[in-house]
C-alpha cells in the first residue's frame, strides 16, 4: 500500500494535501463544472436557504445536470472518495458545508450519469466540502479517488 495518492492519465492537478495521509488512495477524475451561464447566488443550494419547493428542485436539477455532463466521459467507479472544492472570487469568510445540499446534487449527478453505481453509504464515502485555497471566478471542482489494487 501506499501513502500518496498518484495522478491517472485522465487527471489533472497536483496531489490532494487533505488526504496525502490516506493510505490506498488513487486519485481516479478531476471534474471542473462548468458554470458559464450562471449566476452562482441563483443557482447555490444552501442548508440556510428556505426556497420554495419548485425553486429547490430547478436549483437542485441545474447542479445534477451539470455533474452529469463533466463527468460523461469518466470510468465507472464501485467505491469512491469525493472531495468537492468550491472556489469563490473573494476571501470573505464562508462555511463551505452549508452547501451540502449542493454537493448532495452533484453526487446525484455522478450516480445519473453512470460514474457511480450508487450514492450509499457502502459505495461512496463523502462528499467531503472543501474551500479552494486560490480565489478567481465561482469554480467547483470533484475530485474522485479510488482504491488502490
Amino acid at each position: 500500500m501506499t501513502t500518496e495518492a498518484h495522478l491517472c492519465e485522465n487527471c489533472t492537478g497536483p496531489v490532494d494535501p487533505f488526504l496525502a495521509g490516506e493510505t490506498g488512495l488513487i486519485l481516479h477524475r478531476t471534474i471542473r463544472l462548468d458554470l458559464t451561464g450562471h449566476t452562482w447566488a441563483k443557482t447555490r443550494l444552501s442548508m440556510n436557504d428556505r426556497l420554495y419547493p419548485y425553486e429547490r428542485n430547478r436549483r437542485t436539477q441545474i447542479w445534477k445536470r451539470l455533474a452529469a455532463k463533466a463527468a460523461a466521459n469518466c470510468q465507472p467507479l464501485d467505491w469512491a472518495r469525493i472531495v468537492i472544492y468550491y472556489r469563490y472570487p473573494t476571501n470573505h469568510r464562508r462555511e463551505v458545508n452549508n452547501l451540502m445540499p449542493t454537493s448532495k446534487a452533484i453526487v446525484d449527478g455522478l450516480v445519473k450519469a453512470g460514474v457511480l453505481a450508487d450514492d450509499n453509504d457502502t459505495r461512496v464515502v463523502g462528499p467531503d466540502n472543501r474551500r479552494e485555497p486560490v480565489n478567481g471566478p465561482h469554480q467547483v471542482i470533484v475530485r474522485l479517488y479510488r482504491r488502490a489494487e
